[in-house]
């Protein structure tokens, strides 16, 4: 039961990482296009 508990943990960590990079790739990009 606390595998799973972990492994759920981890994929949404995972997921929120992602986000986060890509965000951090393209803050540049989006800046560029608001202005």
């Amino acid at each position: 039961e606390e595998m799973i508990q972990c492994k759920l943990q981890w994929q949404e960590m995972k997921k929120i990482l992602l986000i986060g990079g890509y965000v951090l790739e393209h803050r540049h990009q989006i800046s560029n296009n608001l202005h």
